[in-house]
């Protein structure tokens, strides 16, 4: 692939709040709202190829707080579109009733919610590439995700916990 996927050979072109999905979240007092949720896509501008890998980045904030446009992010996205990938940045639903509330239940079920829309945004990757393969031109046998502090846990649990029995029962 000459110097594709390690130095940094490509302009970079990024599509703004794109809707993958929404799911109910609750608020600080623990009401529940339907949260909509977005995702920025950057990929490599004048690309030929057809099967790109793709890659997620998930922002930090304890599940608190954060945003998919926070600097680190913003560079690591770019930094992977400029080497030819597909690299996203996805809104997940935070818990910010962690601030108040701080306990075992309650932090397991905001790594949850991070896990399930990184599940969300992946779905919505993997049928756009069977519907409209021609809109991202990933390789849906490619799909890699990654973070920073609460983002990284919540890749890694999206990557190994697969089964519900290995969910805890609250």
């Amino acid at each position: 692939s000459g110097n594709r996927y390690l130095e940094e050979i490509f302009s970079v072109d990024v599509q703004y709040e794109i809707e993958y999905g929404e799911n109910i979240n609750q608020t600080i007092w623990g009401s529940d709202i339907t949260e909509t949720l977005y995702m920025d896509v950057y990929s490599p501008e004048n690309d030929s190829l057809e099967d790109r890998p793709l890659i997620f980045f998930m922002y930090g904030g304890s599940f608190i707080g954060g945003s998919k446009s926070s600097p680190d992010i913003v560079a690591l996205c770019s930094k992977y579109a400029q080497r030819g990938y597909v690299a996203v940045a996805i809104d997940y639903r935070l818990s910010p009733i962690l601030i108040f509330n701080a306990n075992e239940e309650v932090a397991y079920k905001a790594v949850l919610k991070a896990m399930h829309d990184l599940k969300a945004a992946i779905r919505y990757f993997r049928m756009m590439d069977e519907m409209s393969p021609e809109t991202f031109r990933i390789d849906s046998g490619r799909i890699f995700a990654g973070g920073v502090s609460a983002g990284a846990i919540g890749a890694v649990n999206a990557g190994y916990l697969d089964q519900y029995e290995e969910i805890p029962d609250f």
